[in-house]
């Protein structure tokens, strides 16, 4: 839920911080988190999915096994960081700012102990209170921003009220977003209590081993796929060839504009959350193929509408973070389509999760690691931040092809490739066609979101792309509407 916080708070924050220098520790702090979080989770809710879901497994030692290994390297991070928080500021390339890991360090103990809680409502089926406490955490965060940022930053500038003002420091500063993430982890971490206590927490080192056996291998995947997605925003301030606080200023613009791209993630996001449980609870059963297949080319679909949503709208869209950050928009479309393809690795990804093959998932995604890690070595020094971008398309374009040759030889899954390949062509030519009739130059994002008569030509695109995905799926909504009931 971390990137959906940041994600909804992105429009406060660059209003509130317009020096797009200042907001780079936060880009630069989470994306850290993201790469730290793997680790602390280390895949036990995907295991735990995975062995619960078995006939001869009481569930309940599955998730104690579980929530134990969980919690001791949690609690150990979290201390670690707290003991060693000055020099890891330093590493991060931000001295000083020790006070800001430590309340990250638990931030990151808090969440991930109450990771597998969560994990436990979704594979119980008990969605109201999954979505009851996740809203929650939401909730707190994001009015605690509102407050600190909203009410209390204005009044301490501006002469208003003393108490709010008084509740402000200039010196901490985005350091607030850090206070507030805490407080809500803190209350995430109390209303899954009760999940944690109702269930004995028996530990058996026999399954803990067969289970981390599962789980390691995807470690590694997500490590790698934390470098694909997150490396960009690390190796900025170290690879651009300026000095240090023009460096945080493209890595300011970057991450802000990067939040534009966060639209195709949520979707990705719900992808999975309701493919993991299901899938994984199924891991020999044939009939779930056809509904794989069909799953990717919905997302395909609906992904194709959020490039060409975001994009061609792109003169309204772009209020969502402040005019300061507006020069950065060129990367918008490059991000866009490279979330694109990580909805496709995602879907891809499911094979070697239910055939018990986690090993070659690492190695494939180690192998995008390494993409990205070459071409933003290569890229990134001679045309700056657009090649933080280009770097992860080629990375998860690399992994969506190298994934569906090595899958179809284990877990054959009939995926309908013609119109996949329609989804991922039709978006970038019907925004290649509307930029170039709009302001004369193919693909240019930035004049064409100063562009006021955009509006037709928007909605046109959209529309035909609409038309274009009907037609292809004709077959699919005949199917449907014979079913439906108002037919029966």
């Amino acid at each position: 839920m971390g990137r959906v916080l940041n994600f909804a708070l992105t429009p406060l924050y660059t209003y509130t911080f317009t020096d797009a220098e200042s907001l780079a520790p936060v880009w630069l702090f989470y994306a850290y988190i993201g790469f730290i979080t793997i680790v602390l989770q280390h895949a036990m809710a995907i295991a735990f999915f995975r062995f619960a879901g078995k006939e001869n497994q009481d569930k309940d030692v599955v998730f104690g096994t579980a929530m134990c290994s969980v919690m001791a390297i949690s609690l150990f991070a979290g201390i670690g960081l707290s003991l060693f928080s000055q020099e890891v500021a330093a590493f991060a390339g931000q001295p000083g700012k020790g006070s800001w890991v430590r309340i990250l360090g638990w931030v990151l103990a808090l969440d991930a102990i109450a990771y597998l809680p969560l994990a436990r409502l979704r594979f119980d089926e008990r969605p109201t209170s999954f979505a009851g406490i996740q809203i929650t955490e939401i909730v707190t965060n994001l009015s605690l921003n509102v407050f600190f940022l909203g009410f209390c930053k204005p009044a301490y500038e501006s002469g208003g009220s003393e108490f709010l003002a008084s509740l402000y420091s200039p010196s901490i500063g985005v350091g607030y977003i850090f206070i507030s993430n805490l407080v809500a982890s803190s209350i995430k971490m109390v209303l899954v209590l009760p999940v944690i206590r109702r269930i004995r927490l028996a530990f058996s080192k026999d399954l803990w081993k067969q289970m981390f056996a599962y789980a390691f291998p995807l470690v590694i995947v997500g490590f790698a796929g934390m470098i694909n997605e997150l490396l960009d925003r690390v190796v900025l301030t170290r690879l651009l060839p300026f000095d240090l606080a023009t460096n945080n200023y493209y890595l300011g613009l970057y991450g802000a504009n990067y939040k534009l791209a966060m639209f195709m993630a949520l979707l990705i996001q719900a992808f999975r959350y309701a493919a993991d449980p299901y899938f994984l609870s199924k891991p020999g059963d044939k009939s779930t193929h056809p509904l794989i297949a069909q799953s990717l080319t919905i997302f395909m679909a609906l992904g194709g509408f959020v490039f060409l949503g975001i994009t061609l709208f792109m003169p309204v869209v772009r209020h969502f973070i402040a005019p300061e950050y507006w020069p950065g928009l060129y990367i918008v479309p490059i991000l866009l389509y490279a979330n694109l393809f990580l909805g496709v690795v995602v879907n891809l990804g499911i094979w070697y999760k239910v055939s018990d093959k986690t090993w070659l998932g690492a190695y494939i995604t180690l192998f995008g690691a390494a993409i990205t890690i070459g071409a933003n070595l290569f890229l990134v020094p001679r045309v700056g931040m657009v090649g933080a971008a280009w770097s992860t398309v080629l990375s998860y374009g690399c992994i969506a092809v190298l994934s569906a040759s090595i899958g179809r030889r284990y877990l054959p899954i009939p995926y309908q490739w013609g119109r996949l390949a329609a989804y991922l062509m039709l978006p970038l030519v019907i925004y290649g066609l509307v930029t170039y009739l709009v302001t004369g130059h193919m693909g240019d994002i930035v004049r064409y979101a100063k562009a006021p008569s955009f509006w037709p030509l928007a909605l046109v695109g959209v529309v035909l792309y609409g038309a274009l995905t009907v037609f292809l799926e004709r077959s699919t909504l005949a199917r449907l509407f014979k079913t439906s009931p108002m037919n029966k």
